[in-house]
């Protein structure tokens, strides 16, 4: 039996779109949405919840990507822009 918790998260993740894998993005064009910062209930920090449209369909990504995390900020009212998540060495980043 599932928890209220659970489906409340599922009917919230399944509003924003289906939910992908960062590593199935990566190197393909995206439009950014919108994105929210949600609470982790493994880590003290909050972790990023990205929204966008690929091949025309709505989808969500969760990173705990600081890069990503600033990018989304910054540019937030500059929303909705196309990107593409690179992977630099260590981090993701926007280009």
């Amino acid at each position: 039996m599932q928890s209220f918790s659970e489906i409340a998260k599922k009917a919230e993740i399944d509003r924003d779109g289906s939910k992908l894998h960062i590593a199935d993005v990566l190197g393909k064009e995206i439009i950014v949405t919108g994105f929210d910062m949600r609470p982790s209930n493994m880590h003290k920090k909050a972790y990023l919840c990205l929204k966008f449209v690929m091949n025309d369909e709505k989808h969500v990504l969760f990173t705990d990507s600081a890069v990503l995390e600033r990018q989304c900020r910054k540019f937030e009212e500059k929303m909705p822009f196309t990107a593409t998540i690179v992977q630099k060495q260590r981090y993701y980043t926007f280009t």
